[in-house]
């Protein structure tokens, strides 16, 4: 056997919920690294963390205005969008901010296709 082979370990990777909600703050400034025909956001404004009680559940929320700019603006109009972001103070906040992340770019693709068909 040839020692000079490299040996991966291969384990789960570890979640941080700061690192996760970097990601999303980084998607909603620079939409196009996840959705193709966008080609940059324009903040209109950004309302930095608040904690919030509804229902009697705590949690902290982020908004952020935007417009988002298309690669073809001779076909495509600017969209204005709230993007919001909360933090549950639940062991369910991962899965929360997946879903919320993925309903919004799931959105957002249908419309910018709906448009050009």
């Amino acid at each position: 056997m040839d020692e000079r082979r490299v040996k991966l370990k291969v384990g789960p990777a570890k979640f941080s919920q700061l690192s996760f909600v970097e990601v999303l703050e980084k998607w909603t400034k620079e939409p196009e690294l996840v959705i193709p025909p966008v080609k940059a956001a324009r903040i209109i404004s950004s309302h930095d963390w608040i904690r919030k009680e509804e229902d009697n559940k705590k949690f902290q929320q982020k908004t952020t205005l935007r417009v988002l700019v298309p690669k073809r603006p001779n076909k495509d109009k600017e969209q204005e969008e709230l993007v919001t972001i909360e933090i549950h103070d639940n062991s369910n906040t991962f899965y929360s901010l997946v879903l919320l992340m993925l309903t919004i770019i799931i959105d957002l693709m249908f419309l910018f296709f709906l448009k050009n068909v």
